[in-house]
C-alpha cells in the first residue's frame, strides 16, 4: 500500500514552503514547540511517551498566534485537528491549523468556526485577528511585541532561560487586564511554577513598552513581600537581567530614589525614616518609609505571596498598598480562594490566569509526590494520663486522652520524637545524599527532633556534626544554615528542622524528602509546605519527592480543594493489630478485609479530656491557667504500619499501593519470565538502571521486602516471589550455594585469595550484592589482611579482580536448575 512520504518530510518538503509563501519567516516559524517538559520521567510516563509537542507554533515578534499540526501527505488534515486545538487553547492563541499538505483546516477560535482555506493567512492578518480578538489598544498590542528579557541563564549557564508556554500566557493575560483598565491583578500559579521569573518578564515588558511609548518617563517598580527571604534571591535574578544599577532595596537605612526597581519588605518600609531621608527636621514626627514617597512614585507595585495578608481590610500593612494606589498592583499567589484568604481576592480580583500544581505536575515542569503514611502506636491509640501521674519533673499531669494534636503543645514525649527520628535516618540511609525538611511544632521541638536525628546515627554525626541543622527564627546561625541548604551544589547540611520558617519562599532544588512532624491545620499553609518539595532537579537525579507523614496531616491531599491529584475521599484506619487500612467511599479496605479487634481512626482527632475542678487544661488550651508544656519519658513507641501512596499516571490521582499486587504488575510489565529479570538483574549497569525504574515506579524495595517478610532475602529473591511465586532464597542461602557449586575453583586459589572471595560472600550475606565490588577491598575486615595491591594481585591482578567480581555476581543468581 502506497502511504506517502512520513510527516516529517511533509513539514519540511511541504507545509513550511506554505508558510513562506504566505510571508512567514523562518524566525518566524518555531518548530516542535514543547508544551510538556521532555527531561521529566513522570510526564513522558503519563504520555506514554507521547509528549504534546505542536509540529509548528506561529509567533509574531515572540508572541504565539497560532498552532499548525501536521499530518503525512495522503492521510487526513482532520487527524490533526484536535491536537491542534488543544495545544492553541493551551498557548491561548486564536488559530489551529491541520494540514497534511494538500489540504489546510482552520479553526477560528475567536470566530467559533472552522472551515477548510486555500493558503495559511499572512502574519498581518493573523496579527490582526489577535488584536481585535483582544480589543487590545496600541499600546497593549506594542507591549505584547517587546521580547523577552534573555539575560538570565540555565544551570552552568549554557542556555538562555526562556519563558514556558504558561509563563508566556500569564505574562499576556496581565498586560491584557492593564489595558482594559484594572489596576489591580492576580497571577495564581502553583509553588514552582516560576511565579517570580514571570513577574521578571512582565516588568521587562511593560519597562521597555513605557522607554519607547512615554517620552523618557521613569517606569519604577515596587517588589513588595513580607520576609527578606522573598526578596533576596529575586534581587539577585533581577540584577542580573535588568543591570545592578537598577536595582536597590528600600528601606529606612536607604535613602535612593533615583533607582528604576525597589525591593523591600512591608516591615522595612512600614518603619520610621531617617529624618534627613525623609528631608524632615530630627525632631519631627516620625513617620515611615513608605510616606515619604508621593503615591504616583511607582508605576507597577508586585506583591509577592499576596494571600499572606497584605490585602485585608484590617492588616496594618494594606495602608502600603492604599498608598501606592496611582500604581498597576499585580499580586502573585499560590493559594486558591479559601475562606481564609477571601481578602486577598476582593481586593485584586479574580486571577487572569491560574496554572495549578496539577498541571505542573502533568506538564512536567514540577516534581510528583508520593505520600508515606507512618503510623506509630501512640498516635493511633493516645496517650492517657492516670491519676496522680507526673511528669519528668514531677509536675502533675491532668488526666484524659492526648492525641496527635496535643503531642508537643500540651505534653512533650521524647520517644516518640526519637521514634520520629529513627525511621527518618533508616529512610535517609537507604537514601544517601536525599535531603530533607522536618516540620516541628515548636522551635523547642524542631531543637529536640535535631539532637534525636543526630543520636540516631551516631557515625554521620561524628564526621559531620551539621548533617542536621536547625532554621527557626530564635536560630543565631540561620541565615548560614539556610544559605548552605539552598545550594543544590552541596550536600551538607542534609536535613534542616524547622517550625514554619522554611514552609513559603524557600527554594530548595534537591529537596527529596518534606516530614510532617506536626499537625497542620490550614490548607494555605499545607500547600505551602508541599510547595518546598516541587522543584525538579535532574542534575541530582531528583523527580519526585516524598511527604513523611507521622500526623496525619496528609488528609489534606484529599480535600476536594486542594490543588493537585484528587482521589475520592479516603480514610486512615489501624487495626489492633496495627495493620493500616485505607477505605474508599463504600469500598471494602484496601488490602485489608476482615480484621479483628477495634478499628482506630489515625485522622486528626478532637483531644478529649477529663479536667480536674477548677481546669487548668481543656481541649482548646484555654481556659483558667496558661497551659504548662509536661514532659513524659520512658514511653516505649512503636511503628504499627506505612502505607505508600503514588500519582498514578493514568488517572492523575494518589493511589495506596497494596506493594504485593502493584509490585507483581509492574515487574511483570517490564520482565514477562523470571529469566528476562534474572539477566537483566546479574548486569550490575542493568541492575542500577532497573532499580532506578523501580523506584519511579513508586516501589521501594525494602518496604517490598518488609511486607512480604522477606527482610533478609536478596531484592532479586523479593521480585522473583512477589512476581512469580518462585521459593524464595536468603542471601546466606544463596552465598552458601556459590560457596558448594564453585567450592573447586575455589579451593584451587591461593590461601589469601580464598579468604578475600569468602569475605565477599560473607559481606553479601550479611548486606547484599553492593558489597561485592572491588571497593570492598578498602574497608575492614579485608584492610586487616594486607593492602589493596596485595589483595587484588592475589586474585590475579586488576583484570583478575574484575573477572572474580563478575563470576560472583553471576554465580549468585544462576538458575538453581542449572547448578
Amino acid at each position: 500500500m502506497v502511504r506517502g512520504p512520513i510527516e516529517s518530510v511533509t513539514c519540511r518538503d511541504v507545509i513550511i514552503p506554505a508558510l513562506m509563501a504566505a510571508g512567514w519567516t523562518h524566525e518566524q516559524i518555531s518548530e516542535q514547540y514543547m508544551l510538556q517538559n521532555a527531561d521529566s520521567e513522570h510526564a513522558v510516563r503519563s504520555a506514554h511517551g507521547n509528549l504534546r509537542v505542536a509540529d509548528f507554533v506561529l509567533e509574531i515578534d515572540g508572541v504565539p498566534v497560532a498552532v499548525v499540526e501536521a499530518k503525512r501527505l495522503y492521510g487526513s488534515a482532520a487527524d490533526g485537528m484536535g491536537q491542534a486545538i488543544d495545544y492553541a487553547r493551551r498557548l491561548d492563541v486564536p488559530f489551529a491549523f491541520a494540514s497534511n499538505g494538500s489540504q489546510i483546516l482552520q479553526h477560528d477560535r475567536n470566530a467559533g468556526s472552522e472551515r477548510e482555506v486555500v493558503n495559511f493567512p499572512s502574519p498581518d492578518t493573523v496579527w490582526t485577528a489577535f488584536v481585535r480578538g483582544r480589543a487590545l489598544t496600541e499600546r497593549a498590542a506594542a507591549t505584547s511585541r517587546v521580547g523577552y528579557n534573555r539575560s538570565l541563564r540555565t544551570h552552568g549557564g549554557r542556555d538562555v532561560r526562556e519563558p514556558r508556554y504558561y509563563q508566556r500566557v500569564a505574562v499576556q493575560r496581565t498586560i491584557e487586564a492593564i489595558d482594559s483598565g484594572r489596576t489591580r491583578a492576580l497571577l495564581l500559579m502553583a509553588t514552582g511554577t516560576g511565579k517570580t521569573f514571570t513577574a521578571l518578564q512582565l516588568i521587562h515588558k511593560l519597562r521597555e513598552a513605557s522607554r519607547r511609548l512615554d517620552g523618557g518617563r521613569t517606569y519604577r517598580v515596587l517588589y513588595l513581600a513580607d520576609r527578606d527571604i522573598l526578596i533576596t534571591d529575586p534581587m539577585r535574578d533581577f540584577s542580573e537581567a535588568f543591570g545592578h544599577e537598577a536595582v536597590v532595596r528600600l528601606s529606612k537605612n536607604s535613602s535612593t530614589r533615583s533607582r528604576d526597581i525597589y525591593f523591600a519588605t512591608y516591615q522595612g518600609i512600614d518603619s520610621d525614616a531617617a529624618p534627613e531621608a525623609a528631608g524632615r527636621a530630627a525632631d519631627a514626627t516620625p513617620i515611615s518609609v513608605f510616606e515619604t514617597l508621593p503615591r504616583d512614585f511607582f508605576s507597577l507595585v508586585i506583591v509577592d505571596e499576596c494571600h499572606r495578608g497584605s490585602a485585608a481590610r484590617n492588616s496594618q500593612w494594606r495602608s502600603i498598598l492604599e498608598h501606592f494606589d496611582a500604581a498597576v498592583q499585580v499580586g502573585l499567589t499560590a493559594t486558591p480562594k479559601r475562606d481564609t484568604n477571601i481578602d486577598t481576592y476582593e481586593y485584586f480580583g479574580e486571577p487572569v490566569y491560574e496554572y495549578s500544581l496539577r498541571q505542573g505536575i502533568e506538564d512536567g515542569y514540577l516534581a510528583p509526590y508520593r505520600v508515606r503514611r507512618v503510623v506509630l502506636d501512640i498516635d493511633a491509640f493516645g496517650w492517657e494520663a492516670h491519676p496522680g501521674q507526673l511528669d519528668a519533673y514531677e509536675r502533675p499531669v491532668p488526666e484524659g486522652v492526648y492525641t496527635t494534636k496535643d503531642f508537643e503543645r500540651r505534653i512533650s514525649l521524647p520517644d516518640r520524637t526519637a521514634a520520629m527520628a529513627t525511621y527518618l535516618v533508616e529512610l535517609l540511609r537507604e537514601n544517601p545524599g536525599a535531603r530533607a525538611i522536618v516540620f516541628c511544632v515548636s522551635g523547642d521541638h524542631a531543637y529536640q527532633m535535631k539532637q534525636a536525628l543526630l543520636n540516631a546515627d551516631p557515625d554521620k554525626t561524628r564526621q559531620d556534626p551539621e548533617w542536621v541543622v536547625r532554621i527557626v527564627g530564635a536560630e543565631p546561625d540561620k541565615e548560614r544554615f539556610l544559605e548552605l541548604m539552598t545550594d543544590p551544589s552541596r550536600d551538607t547540611p542534609q536535613v534542616a528542622t524547622t517550625m514554619r520558617l522554611l514552609s513559603t519562599g524557600v527554594d530548595m532544588e534537591d529537596l527529596r524528602f518534606v516530614v510532617l512532624c506536626r499537625t497542620v491545620g490550614s490548607m494555605v499553609e499545607f500547600k505551602q509546605i508541599v510547595g518546598r518539595g516541587t522543584r525538579l532537579y535532574p542534575l541530582k537525579g531528583k523527580q519526585y519527592f516524598e511527604v513523611i507523614d507521622y500526623t496525619g496531616a496528609s488528609l489534606k491531599f484529599h480535600d476536594p480543594e486542594f490543588d493537585g491529584p484528587l482521589p475520592a475521599p479516603r480514610k486512615e484506619r489501624v487495626t489492633i493489630d496495627g495493620e493500616v487500612l485505607v477505605d474508599d467511599e463504600g469500598d471494602d479496605p484496601v488490602g485489608g478485609g476482615d480484621s479483628e479487634g477495634p478499628v482506630l481512626s489515625v485522622e486528626e482527632p478532637t483531644p478529649v479530656f477529663t479536667v480536674e475542678s477548677g481546669g487548668a487544661l481543656d481541649a482548646d488550651g484555654a481556659g483558667g491557667a496558661p497551659v504548662r508544656m509536661l514532659t513524659i519519658e520512658g514511653q516505649p513507641v512503636e511503628l504499627l504500619g506505612e502505607r505508600l501512596q503514588i500519582i498514578d499516571s493514568s488517572s492523575g490521582k494518589l493511589m495506596t499501593i497494596e506493594y504485593r499486587s502493584y509490585a507483581r504488575r509492574t515487574v511483570r510489565s517490564i520482565f514477562p519470565t523470571v529469566a528476562a529479570l534474572r539477566d537483566s538483574w546479574v548486569d550490575p549497569t542493568h541492575r542500577r538502571d532497573l532499580l532506578e525504574r523501580l523506584d519511579f515506579a513508586g516501589l521501594d524495595l525494602a518496604v517490598l521486602a518488609k511486607h512480604v517478610h522477606l527482610e533478609d532475602a536478596d531484592p532479586f529473591d523479593v521480585l522473583a516471589t512477589v512476581a512469580w511465586d518462585l521459593e524464595p532464597q536468603t542471601r546466606r542461602e544463596r552465598a552458601n550455594r556459590v560457596r558448594a557449586a564453585h567450592g573447586e575453583k575455589i579451593d584451587a586459589m591461593s590461601t589469601a585469595a580464598r579468604e578475600v572471595i569468602d569475605t565477599l560472600l560473607s559481606r553479601y550475606a550479611e548486606r547484599g550484592v553492593g558489597e561485592i565490588t572491588p571497593a570492598a577491598l578498602q574497608v575492614p575486615p579485608l584492610t586487616e589482611r594486607g593492602t589493596v595491591y596485595e589483595l587484588a594481585q592475589a586474585l590475579g591482578g586488576p583484570d583478575g579482580l574484575r573477572t572474580w567480581i563478575d563470576d560472583l555476581q553471576r554465580w549468585l543468581y544462576e538458575d538453581t536448575a542449572s547448578v
